[in-house]
């Protein structure tokens, strides 16, 4: 970027005071020495430091920032603190900029300025990213599983404390109840004991020098005690993860219309040589009682729920809900005069001309077909 070469806007004095402290210096001259330099260097920064602030000074630093092609630079010094900040600097960037000549350890005090702001600027960027950082689901899942764990381990530690002997005293799923862990976090818990249980069995054996040495402390009673206690933090686990399992609220299952639940289940609409028409299949979502006529077996077939739910319905193509003990079917000898007594009686008489009818009882499987009329359901 090419350096700005337009005029630098004009410093005032504080009001009313300019006949006193006199207007901004400026340097259109070579100095007569190196005290006549320190002199008007000490009269321009007095002169500054009275009439304007830390404001004006972080200004004064980005204008030169940015005539010396620095832009990025002088958004860092604008936006960053006063902690660090030092209002010489922007006064020496000043000078410079009104004509005075500053040697290498002044500039190295405005590079040093420049330098702590990108610091506190990248400081700044990497704590709001760890704050801005949030824990998932998941960590949070892990961390309390992983915080029973520790609790279960001081059950552990008092236990030993306590010449390890076991007793009901020791409950590891109150430490899983109180920290709420999930069932899929378990084998974070139960791995570790599985390991433990696997170590304590080579220590019986006595086979292993390093865990002889290690458990030498621990008598035989000792080690089976600790045994057990694994033996019950994976058993509370598994008592824990069922009963999750069942407290769990069962998913509501949407509602499905009945046109729905009955919209593949078979049967036929019309018999003509009987002049027999199917009720609506509807009818059999819920349904209490039904009498089918099968009208290429010329089999009559009454359904009738399971004694416990009361009703049956329709899935796909099928009755399911239905009591097969006596649910039933019987051929009919004489489909057109039989049906006609059917069409005749009421509830109660239906099911008394049904038994006596003088035919072999035939199992129902349930499902429908193309030659099913649907005479009557309840």
């Amino acid at each position: 970027m090419v350096a700005s070469q337009t005029k630098p806007r004009v410093l005032k004095p504080r009001s009313g005071e300019a006949k006193y402290v006199g207007v901004e210096p400026t340097w259109d001259k070579e100095f007569e020495g190196e005290s006549d330099r320190r002199i008007s260097m000490m009269h321009a920064l007095n002169w500054y430091n009275y009439n304007h602030d830390i404001k004006e000074s972080r200004q004064c630093l980005a204008e030169w920032l940015i005539k010396n092609d620095r832009k990025e630079d002088a958004e860092t010094i604008l936006s960053g603190s006063n902690t660090s900040y030092k209002v010489v600097a922007g006064w020496l960037a000043r000078m410079s900029t009104l004509g005075f000549t500053i040697n290498d350890r002044e500039k190295a005090v405005i590079e040093e300025v420049v330098t702590e702001a990108l610091k506190e600027r990248q400081t700044t960027e990497n704590e709001r990213k760890d704050t801005t950082k949030k824990p998932t689901i998941q960590d949070r899942l892990n961390q309390s599983a992983l915080e029973a764990g520790g609790e279960i381990e001081g059950m552990l530690d008092r236990l030993i404390e306590n010449g390890v002997k076991m007793d009901a005293s020791y409950t590891p799923i109150d430490a899983l109840n109180l920290y709420n862990v999930v069932p899929q976090k378990l084998p974070l818990i139960t791995d570790h004991w599985d390991e433990f249980i696997a170590e304590m069995n080579a220590v019986q054996k006595g086979e292993d020098p390093d865990l002889n040495e290690g458990y030498s402390n621990f008598s035989k009673i000792d080690i089976r005690n600790l045994i057990k206690f694994a033996d019950k933090v994976i058993a509370d686990c598994h008592s824990y993860a069922q009963m999750k399992k069942l407290s769990r609220s069962p998913r509501k299952k949407k509602a499905v219309s009945p046109e729905k639940r009955v919209a593949k289940f078979k049967y036929l609409k019309e018999y003509k040589d009987l002049k027999l028409t199917s009720v609506s299949p509807t009818k059999l979502v819920d349904a209490k009682e039904a009498w089918l006529y099968d009208t290429k077996k010329r089999k009559i077939i009454h359904v009738t729920p399971d004694p416990l739910i009361k009703t049956f319905t329709v899935k796909g193509s099928s009755i399911i809900g239905f009591n097969p003990e006596t649910t039933c079917q019987k051929t009919l000898r004489k489909p057109q005069e039989q049906l006609a007594e059917f069409k005749k009686c009421s509830a109660p008489d239906a099911r008394k001309w049904f038994s006596n009818i003088k035919a072999t009882e035939i199992k129902f499987n349930g499902r429908g077909n193309e030659n099913l009329i649907l005479l009557v359901i309840r």
